[in-house]
Protein backbone atom coordinates (compact mmCIF):
# COMPACT_ATOMS: atom_id res chain seq x y z
CA UNK A 1 0.00 0.00 0.00
CA UNK A 2 2.89 2.25 1.34
CA UNK A 3 4.61 1.23 -2.58
CA UNK A 4 1.12 2.68 -4.29
CA UNK A 5 0.50 5.59 -2.23
CA UNK A 6 3.99 6.73 -3.58
CA UNK A 7 3.12 6.47 -7.31
CA UNK A 8 0.11 8.12 -6.69
CA UNK A 9 1.64 11.12 -4.79
CA UNK A 10 4.21 11.05 -7.71
CA UNK A 11 1.61 11.06 -10.53
CA UNK A 12 -0.14 13.90 -8.68
CA UNK A 13 2.80 15.80 -8.62
CA UNK A 14 3.45 15.09 -12.37
CA UNK A 15 0.15 16.18 -13.29
CA UNK A 16 -0.68 12.66 -14.50
CA UNK A 17 -3.01 11.62 -11.88
CA UNK A 18 -6.08 10.78 -12.54
CA UNK A 19 -8.08 12.16 -9.27
CA UNK A 20 -11.27 9.58 -9.33
CA UNK A 21 -8.71 6.80 -9.36
CA UNK A 22 -6.35 7.74 -6.79
CA UNK A 23 -9.23 8.77 -4.37
CA UNK A 24 -10.45 5.41 -4.94
CA UNK A 25 -7.59 3.57 -3.97
CA UNK A 26 -6.74 5.75 -1.24
CA UNK A 27 -10.29 4.68 0.38
CA UNK A 28 -9.30 1.33 -0.38
CA UNK A 29 -6.35 1.53 1.11
CA UNK A 30 -7.87 2.80 4.56
CA UNK A 31 -10.83 0.02 4.38
CA UNK A 32 -7.96 -2.46 4.01
CA UNK A 33 -6.16 -1.10 7.31
CA UNK A 34 -9.41 -1.32 9.19
CA UNK A 35 -9.74 -4.45 8.36
CA UNK A 36 -6.32 -5.24 9.14
CA UNK A 37 -6.52 -3.72 12.54
CA UNK A 38 -9.88 -5.38 12.93
CA UNK A 39 -7.72 -8.63 12.29
CA UNK A 40 -5.32 -8.24 15.14
CA UNK A 41 -7.63 -7.33 17.52
CA UNK A 42 -9.50 -10.42 16.97
CA UNK A 43 -6.51 -12.94 17.04
CA UNK A 44 -5.07 -11.02 19.54
CA UNK A 45 -7.90 -11.51 21.45
CA UNK A 46 -8.63 -15.38 20.23
CA UNK A 47 -4.72 -16.34 21.13
CA UNK A 48 -5.76 -15.52 24.57
CA UNK A 49 -6.60 -19.20 25.08
CA UNK A 50 -4.14 -21.65 23.88
CA UNK A 51 -7.39 -24.73 22.11
CA UNK A 52 -9.43 -21.79 20.98
CA UNK A 53 -6.69 -20.05 19.20
CA UNK A 54 -5.46 -23.72 17.64
CA UNK A 55 -8.99 -23.68 16.81
CA UNK A 56 -8.96 -20.21 15.31
CA UNK A 57 -5.99 -20.75 13.22
CA UNK A 58 -7.15 -24.17 11.54
CA UNK A 59 -10.32 -22.34 10.70
CA UNK A 60 -8.42 -19.30 9.30
CA UNK A 61 -6.10 -22.14 7.04
CA UNK A 62 -9.18 -23.92 6.17
CA UNK A 63 -10.49 -20.07 4.74
CA UNK A 64 -7.50 -19.40 3.24
CA UNK A 65 -6.91 -22.41 0.82
CA UNK A 66 -10.84 -22.07 0.15
CA UNK A 67 -10.20 -18.40 -0.95
CA UNK A 68 -7.09 -18.72 -2.74
CA UNK A 69 -8.61 -22.06 -4.41
CA UNK A 70 -12.03 -19.51 -5.70
CA UNK A 71 -9.08 -16.85 -6.80
CA UNK A 72 -7.71 -19.73 -9.35
CA UNK A 73 -10.47 -20.85 -10.70
CA UNK A 74 -11.97 -17.80 -11.45
CA UNK A 75 -8.81 -16.83 -13.48
CA UNK A 76 -9.32 -20.34 -15.24
CA UNK A 77 -12.77 -20.19 -15.86
CA UNK A 78 -11.56 -16.48 -17.94
CA UNK A 79 -9.66 -18.99 -20.12
CA UNK A 80 -6.84 -16.30 -21.24
CA UNK A 81 -3.43 -17.14 -22.79
CA UNK A 82 -1.42 -17.23 -18.99
CA UNK A 83 -1.38 -15.58 -15.95
CA UNK A 84 1.39 -13.03 -15.80
CA UNK A 85 4.56 -13.74 -13.46
CA UNK A 86 3.77 -11.34 -10.91
CA UNK A 87 0.69 -13.49 -10.14
CA UNK A 88 2.26 -16.87 -10.59
CA UNK A 89 4.73 -15.42 -7.92
CA UNK A 90 1.80 -14.17 -5.78
CA UNK A 91 -0.08 -17.15 -5.70
CA UNK A 92 2.95 -19.30 -4.97
CA UNK A 93 3.87 -17.09 -2.26
CA UNK A 94 0.30 -17.34 -0.74
CA UNK A 95 -0.02 -21.16 -1.46
CA UNK A 96 3.50 -21.71 0.66
CA UNK A 97 2.63 -19.65 3.65
CA UNK A 98 -0.51 -21.64 3.79
CA UNK A 99 1.47 -24.85 4.04
CA UNK A 100 3.92 -23.51 6.11
CA UNK A 101 1.49 -22.52 8.62
CA UNK A 102 -0.53 -25.36 8.26
CA UNK A 103 2.98 -27.83 9.00
CA UNK A 104 3.39 -25.38 12.11
CA UNK A 105 -0.05 -26.29 13.88
CA UNK A 106 0.73 -29.96 13.33
CA UNK A 107 3.33 -29.80 15.81
CA UNK A 108 3.13 -31.44 19.16
CA UNK A 109 4.58 -27.54 20.34
CA UNK A 110 3.40 -24.56 18.56
CA UNK A 111 4.24 -20.72 19.33
CA UNK A 112 0.43 -19.25 19.13
CA UNK A 113 1.92 -15.76 19.10
CA UNK A 114 4.21 -16.55 15.84
CA UNK A 115 1.16 -17.84 13.91
CA UNK A 116 -1.17 -15.55 14.50
CA UNK A 117 1.28 -12.87 13.57
CA UNK A 118 1.75 -15.03 10.30
CA UNK A 119 -1.92 -15.77 9.49
CA UNK A 120 -2.30 -12.07 9.61
CA UNK A 121 0.64 -11.86 7.11
CA UNK A 122 -1.33 -14.61 5.06
CA UNK A 123 -4.93 -12.48 5.28
CA UNK A 124 -3.11 -9.26 3.54
CA UNK A 125 -1.57 -11.48 1.07
CA UNK A 126 -4.38 -13.33 0.05
CA UNK A 127 -6.45 -9.96 -0.28
CA UNK A 128 -3.38 -8.86 -2.64
CA UNK A 129 -3.84 -11.77 -4.80
CA UNK A 130 -7.47 -11.04 -5.57
CA UNK A 131 -6.69 -7.55 -5.94
CA UNK A 132 -4.31 -9.18 -8.60
CA UNK A 133 -6.54 -11.35 -10.23
CA UNK A 134 -9.22 -8.39 -10.15
CA UNK A 135 -6.59 -6.19 -12.27
CA UNK A 136 -5.52 -9.04 -14.54
CA UNK A 137 -9.65 -9.80 -15.70
CA UNK A 138 -10.07 -6.07 -15.99
CA UNK A 139 -7.54 -5.33 -17.89
CA UNK A 140 -7.78 -8.30 -20.21
CA UNK A 141 -11.53 -6.93 -20.57
CA UNK A 142 -10.62 -3.49 -21.15
CA UNK A 143 -8.36 -4.58 -24.02
CA UNK A 144 -10.67 -6.35 -25.74
CA UNK A 145 -13.26 -3.59 -25.43
CA UNK A 146 -10.54 -1.33 -26.35
CA UNK A 147 -9.54 -3.61 -29.09
CA UNK A 148 -13.35 -3.08 -30.97
CA UNK A 149 -13.72 0.22 -30.63
CA UNK A 150 -10.28 1.21 -31.91
CA UNK A 151 -11.44 -1.10 -35.51
CA UNK A 152 -13.34 1.84 -36.26
CA UNK A 153 -10.04 3.77 -37.09
CA UNK A 154 -8.02 0.68 -38.16
CA UNK A 155 -7.06 2.26 -41.46
CA UNK A 156 -4.62 4.89 -39.55
CA UNK A 157 -0.95 3.56 -39.54
CA UNK A 158 -1.20 4.08 -35.41
CA UNK A 159 -4.16 2.34 -34.49
CA UNK A 160 -3.35 -0.92 -36.39
CA UNK A 161 0.52 -0.36 -34.86
CA UNK A 162 -0.88 0.07 -31.36
CA UNK A 163 -3.51 -3.12 -32.01
CA UNK A 164 -0.61 -5.53 -32.80
CA UNK A 165 1.34 -4.37 -30.27
CA UNK A 166 -1.14 -4.83 -27.99
CA UNK A 167 -2.29 -8.54 -28.96
CA UNK A 168 1.81 -9.24 -28.74
CA UNK A 169 1.55 -8.38 -25.24
CA UNK A 170 -2.20 -9.72 -24.83
CA UNK A 171 -0.76 -12.90 -25.61
CA UNK A 172 2.09 -13.11 -23.54
CA UNK A 173 0.48 -12.26 -20.37
CA UNK A 174 1.31 -8.85 -20.20
CA UNK A 175 -2.55 -7.46 -19.92
CA UNK A 176 -1.95 -4.41 -18.28
CA UNK A 177 0.55 -3.17 -20.78
CA UNK A 178 -1.50 -4.31 -24.09
CA UNK A 179 -4.63 -1.74 -21.97
CA UNK A 180 -1.78 0.96 -21.80
CA UNK A 181 -0.61 0.48 -25.69
CA UNK A 182 -4.76 0.47 -26.91
CA UNK A 183 -5.85 2.83 -24.86
CA UNK A 184 -2.69 5.39 -25.44
CA UNK A 185 -3.44 4.66 -29.05
CA UNK A 186 -6.90 5.23 -28.85
CA UNK A 187 -7.14 8.68 -27.00
CA UNK A 188 -4.68 10.24 -29.44
CA UNK A 189 -6.83 9.62 -32.11
CA UNK A 190 -10.37 10.34 -29.96
CA UNK A 191 -9.37 12.01 -26.83
CA UNK A 192 -11.98 11.00 -24.03
CA UNK A 193 -12.82 7.97 -26.00
CA UNK A 194 -10.70 5.48 -23.49
CA UNK A 195 -11.93 7.20 -20.36
CA UNK A 196 -15.85 6.66 -21.26
CA UNK A 197 -14.97 3.06 -22.71
CA UNK A 198 -13.77 2.72 -19.22
CA UNK A 199 -15.99 4.42 -16.87
CA UNK A 200 -19.08 2.03 -18.61
CA UNK A 201 -17.56 -1.17 -18.19
CA UNK A 202 -16.96 -0.08 -14.20
CA UNK A 203 -20.19 1.37 -14.21
CA UNK A 204 -21.80 -2.09 -15.37
CA UNK A 205 -19.46 -4.17 -13.55
CA UNK A 206 -20.81 -2.60 -10.39
CA UNK A 207 -24.36 -2.92 -11.25
CA UNK A 208 -24.03 -6.81 -11.28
Amino acid sequence: MYHQYTIDTQNIADGKGVYSDIQDSWLQMLDRLREIDAEQAKMSTDVDGLYDSENVANDSIKRFKQEVSLVYRRLERRNLPGNPDSFVQMYTLVVNEIGHVSNELSQVRINMEKISAELIQISDDVERLKREADDIINSANLVELTMQYSNKYADKDSIGQAQKTAMQLYNEYNYKEALDTIATAIEKVEPGSYQRLENAYYSEEKSN
